[in-house]
């Protein structure tokens, strides 16, 4: 064994050391084909070695490639070829140059995004030696036959594959409208924190030292007891470098690149994927820039492990990285000024000092920043005009270089041929072809000979504390003021601004970055740190967050508030917004669901995730969710993973795009704070808010219906796996609980959503199984997804999924008017005991269920004429008022969004509502028809967590709102009691009511005619006797599902509860228990007698 370990190392040195590995390609050879080269290398090596392994092995190779030989004989001769010594030790040597071989080949034989690389499930022989055949391989070229095995082994990715989009599409997706308020957010964000800024007048002030804060001196005053404004001013300052944090897709990096049309600028690109690499097609766009990313990994290279010099040693490695980014910074900032002047001086209508302009100063100024990004931006950033026009000032000389119709970057000059510019000078603005990438070469070029002077001019104090000070003074100081004094002195609002996209690549070179400009001082300069969600957590915590969120430079210093303020639901237009909610509404069922792609973040508008006729490419959607993003189900699994393993963090991303998850901080802060890392940087979770003083995240799931309707495709298939699936979730949601601290509700209403959606699913599985089973294909079109997606299915189909088909007519409780001083929440004096058990046949007696009609017919009948289309559940704004008439605008919000709603924490009423949608004759509306949200009813749930029994006058109280006149006059509410039981031979108990009840001396006709009839369901209990599908959930999820129900946290709490709770109900006083419980939720316990009626009102409103 030693002798063989030996061996693979040997070969892997061997390989390394080959020239087309190590050294630079022949010449004339393009770089493009150096991977293959290398791949070469490695394959040729093994087919020629002359051991006795070796040659066993390529023995048994030929005899398993021989196609005339025996299936059999062939099959087993290749299983023991792979698990040859040779084999394994030439898949070592192809992980360990991963990075040098040709992408495609990597991906096809390795899992993405794996450290150390882990070879895919190997395919069946009798498979692989089926395609080898169809090669017609020459067995004596060992290495191409090498290469086909490769290539031929192992399982391919599912449709879920992402790697193969069209890279082409994303520069054109990068330039469709802008629409959304994201740009003034991010303005707005800075211009607050420019205003905070105290820059005394005429000046500069002192910063500190640089590697530690001089002591304070008090109330400001000097040593001679003078008001010092400068020390005062520097203890408030801080670095004027601004992280904007979100996760993927919300056009961070187009949000800075318009930004410079405003704002003198530039957007760079730090991403540490090259062009072409396999990481890539994940986050495309915009490509690396090499230069600056090479320059800058230098500089974070040799800076490392001098983050706090004490040797002389250390100390010069520090105060290199420090000299070499202020290099780069300085240059810059002397590029754009250079360019700044340039147009200036070509307009002397408008900045000359004999000013001839009529045009508002602030027009010609806004005119010279839109050609400066407008030049920068075309051609090699994107292949076309990437900025719309806009009013520029006329008596501009540059403008007619943007008249339609002629290449800015290929127009010499309308004044003749210009002279060679000075060799320091940036290349010409107008006429450099690739402009953008030119000048960001000419910055790294220039800054590498102005770091080489520093060093020289330096030599003798480069172990010097305070040598950035210097510095700064001598090379970036008069650079700086330069730029910033580029704008005229009558436009005083403001900024300037590098913005380094993706620079979570560069962590540990963010402090240098931090504490150059911090020192530099900039009145109104600003760096923006962006970061995707590949390398959000590296930035938003250990060292990358400690440059960019933290000073380190005292106490009293104030820091930036990180802006992640990006909106949703921009790319749809003010007219299309008016068109979905008109009372007459245009627009076809058909129509409607295809608004969703615009609906969310803005990348979902992007052409890689929607047909061309708007129907989302789920595929394409989920795999931006999941990492990898060709991860799938494994529904063979029976225990969830640890809090943070892959598998988990999927599940608990895929299910949090069904409910509203909500996250609190754990017991164990570290699973917290990494879950919620990964969360935002690898699974598209929602930056409410970063806190700079503490680790204190707001982070959600807001409402995304184009990413929610493909995560519910995801979820459906058949029946019996949409069953597995959920199971799987359930586990990850139990596991994740113990630390992360997820909060399922205290009345259990997140576990009531989960087997509502979860019912949904099933439901739609069964009824467009075959589309389902057609959408997984790789070939699938957009008709074939359209039905997998936007399919409904009947509320009878869902609800008896749900809950059964046991349901028997009770006789309707007695309801109060609104107006008659009753509340909902009024306890009965004689309802205190729950007389479920062997005394009874059914919650309420048997004298209710005796010679009453049997009303289910009407039940199922309207059930069969209401159709549900809810993917998700998002949370509304406020509270709908129980009192008023909701607005058919909310339901067709709703319906549009495929949504249900979750009422606010006071929301009176019920906890969940689901939008219906009614037909006439009992199918399913047509796509053709048009949308008419007065068709709009809905199903309204409330959920009670209570250890007592809830009183007649709660279980008679509407759990629904009203409706308005024009719309359906029926719904459905289901009202949950927890703690109860089901009767197991009568099942739910079913009524029909109408709120408020009829007049005096008004016919029930009358009042039939006006009044909303609701279908009222009393379900009590929380097992599968009340839910059946609980006991068709594989284990152990389904022992684990109790755990979803309120906040027990071990089955035996959970058992212990609904014991306490059958215990307590049976007892003839419950008042001290109400108490204990309301003492629990930290509310106050009313001094007045327990006899009075409001008390006992208020103790149980403390419930709700």
């Amino acid at each position: 064994m030693e002798d063989k370990t030996a061996e693979a190392s040997d070969m892997t040195r061997t390989c390394s050391a080959s020239s087309h590995l190590a050294g630079p390609p022949p010449e004339g050879l393009g770089s493009a084909s150096q991977p293959d080269l290398v791949l070469e290398d490695i394959l040729n090596a093994f087919a020629t070695r002359d051991t006795d392994s070796a040659q066993l092995w390529r023995m048994n190779l030929k005899i398993a490639l021989e196609p005339t030989g025996l299936m059999a004989d062939r099959r087993q001769t290749l299983e023991q070829t792979f698990t040859l010594q040779e084999f394994r030790t030439l898949t070592e040597t192809l992980a360990k140059n991963a990075d040098r071989l040709p992408p495609a080949f990597v991906s096809r034989i390795f899992l993405p995004r794996r450290s150390p690389p882990v070879l895919r499930t190997r395919l069946d022989s009798k498979v692989i030696l089926s395609n080898l055949d169809k090669r017609n391989l020459d067995s004596s070229d060992v290495a191409d036959c090498l290469r086909a095995i490769f290539q031929c082994a192992f399982q391919a990715d599912s449709s879920r594959d992402t790697f193969s989009l069209a890279r082409s599409t994303v520069p054109f997706n990068f330039t469709d409208r802008f629409y959304g308020h994201g740009l003034m957010l991010l303005e707005n964000h800075i211009a607050v924190h420019n205003s905070l800024f105290p820059i005394p007048e005429g000046g500069s002030f002192p910063t500190g030292h640089v590697l530690h804060s001089p002591p304070p001196t008090k109330a400001g005053k000097d040593k001679k007891g003078k008001n010092n404004k400068a020390s005062k001013v520097a203890l408030k300052y801080y670095s004027k470098v601004l992280p904007i944090i979100q996760s993927s897709g919300f056009g961070k990096t187009r949000t800075c690149v318009q930004l410079s049309t405003d704002y003198p600028g530039m957007l760079v690109c730090l991403r540490q994927t090259k062009p072409g690499s396999e990481g890539e097609a994940r986050v495309s766009f915009p490509p690396q820039d090499e230069s600056v990313f090479a320059y800058f990994e230098k500089c974070m290279v040799n800076f490392i492990g001098s983050e706090q010099p004490i040797t002389d040693v250390q100390h010069i490695r520090f105060n290199d990285a420090h000299l070499a980014m202020l290099a780069w910074l300085a240059v810059y900032c002397r590029t754009f000024a250079f360019y700044l002047a340039y147009l200036k001086r070509e307009s002397p209508a408008c900045f000359s000092n004999r000013r001839t302009c009529t045009s508002d100063p602030y027009l010609c100024w806004s005119t010279v920043v839109f050609l400066l990004a407008d030049a920068l931006y075309t051609a090699d950033f994107i292949p076309h005009r990437l900025f719309k026009e806009r009013p520029m000032c006329p008596n501009n000389s540059n403008v007619k270089i943007q008249q339609p119709g002629r290449d800015a970057t290929k127009a010499s000059s309308a004044k003749g041929k210009r002279p060679r510019p000075p060799a320091d000078d940036p290349p010409p603005l107008y006429g450099t072809p690739s402009l953008r990438t030119r000048m960001l070469d000419h910055i790294c070029d220039r800054a590498e000979k102005l770091l080489e002077e520093m060093r020289k001019a330096y030599a003798d104090k480069l172990n010097y504390g305070d040598l950035l000070l210097d510095a700064i003074k001598d090379h970036l100081r008069k650079h700086l003021d330069a730029l910033e004094q580029s704008a005229p002195p009558n436009v005083t609002q403001g900024f300037f601004f590098l913005a380094l996209d993706e620079c979570g690549s560069m962590a540990e070179l963010l402090p240098v970055i931090r504490r150059v400009w911090f020192h530099s001082a900039p009145k109104r300069t600003w760096i923006l740190l962006i970061d995707t969600n590949s390398d959000l957590a590296p930035l938003a915590g250990g060292t990358a967050r400690e440059g960019s969120r933290r000073t380190n430079h005292g106490s009293t210093h104030r820091l930036t508030q990180p802006f992640s303020a990006m909106p949703l639901d921009v790319n749809i237009a003010h007219d299309k917004r008016v068109a979905l909610f008109k009372d007459r509404c245009q627009l076809t069922l058909r129509e409607v669901n295809l608004v969703l792609p615009n609906l969310g973040r803005p990348l979902w508008y992007d052409d890689s995730y929607r047909f061309d006729d708007g129907t989302l490419k789920p595929n394409e959607i989920v795999g931006k969710l999941v990492l990898p993003s060709t991860w799938s189900w494994d529904t063979k699994a029976k225990q969830a993973g640890a809090d943070n393993s892959e598998v988990n963090q999927n599940l608990l991303a895929l299910v949090s795009r069904r409910i509203n998850l909500r996250v609190t901080r754990g017991s164990d802060f570290k699973s917290w704070y990494n879950f919620i890392q990964n969360q935002i940087a690898q699974h598209l979770r929602f930056v409410g808010r970063i806190f700079t003083f503490s680790d204190a995240i707001i982070t959600n799931a807001p409402s995304e219906p184009p990413l929610s309707a493909a995560v519910a495709w995801f979820f459906r298939f058949d029946a019996e796996e949409v069953r597995n699936r959920w199971s799987q979730v359930i586990l990850a949601l139990v596991h994740a609980s113990e630390s992360v601290a997820l909060d399922m509700g205290a009345k259990g209403e997140q576990g009531v959503a989960i087997l509502c959606t979860m019912a949904a699913d099933i439901a739609v599985a069964d009824t467009f199984s075959e589309d389902f089973q057609r959408s997984v294909i790789p070939d699938a079109n957009a008709s074939i997804f359209y039905a997998a997606l936007y399919g409904l299915v009947s509320v009878q189909t869902w609800l008896q999924v749900l809950i059964g088909d046991r349901v028997h007519t009770v006789a309707a409780e007695s309801a109060p008017a609104p107006g008659d001083g009753a509340t909902p929440m009024d306890v009965d004096e004689d309802d205190d005991i729950d007389l479920v058990g062997p005394q009874s046949p059914g919650p309420q007696g048997p004298s209710d269920t005796e010679d009453l009609p049997d009303a289910t017919p009407d039940l199922w009948g309207w059930c069969s004429r209401a159709f549900i289309n809810f993917k998700h559940i998002l949370l509304l704004e406020e509270q709908e008022s129980m009192e008023k008439v909701i607005h058919q605008d909310t339901l067709a919000e709703l319906w549009i969004r495929h949504a249900a709603a979750e009422g606010v924490i006071n929301q009176p009423g019920w906890d969940l509502l689901i939008p219906v949608y009614m037909s006439d004759d009992g199918r399913p509306p047509a796509d053709g028809d048009r949308f008419d949200k007065s068709k709009l009813s809905y199903i309204a749930i409330q959920v009670k967590n209570w250890i007592s029994r809830p009183s007649k006058k709660v279980r008679a109280a509407p759990v629904g709102p009203s409706l308005s006149p024009s719309a359906p006059k029926e719904c459905l509410e289901l009202f949950i009691d927890i703690n109860g039981q089901t009767d197991p031979l009568l099942g739910h108990e079913y009524s029909q009511r109408r709120h408020p009840a009829p007049k005096e001396g008004e016919s029930a006709e009358q009042n039939r005619g006006r009044e909303l009839l609701r279908h009222h369901i009393f379900i009590a209990g929380h097992d599968a006797a009340s839910f059946p599908e609980i006991d068709r959930l594989s284990n152990p999820a389904r022992d684990q599902a109790p755990l979803l129900f309120g906040d027990a946290d071990s089955l035996d709490t959970a058992e212990f509860d609904d014991e306490f709770a059958r215990y307590v109900r049976k007892q003839g006083n419950q008042d001290a228990w109400m108490e204990a419980q309301v003492r629990a939720r930290g509310a106050l316990v009313s001094l007045q007698p327990l006899t009075a009626k409001t008390s006992r009102r208020r103790r149980q409103s403390r419930l709700h």
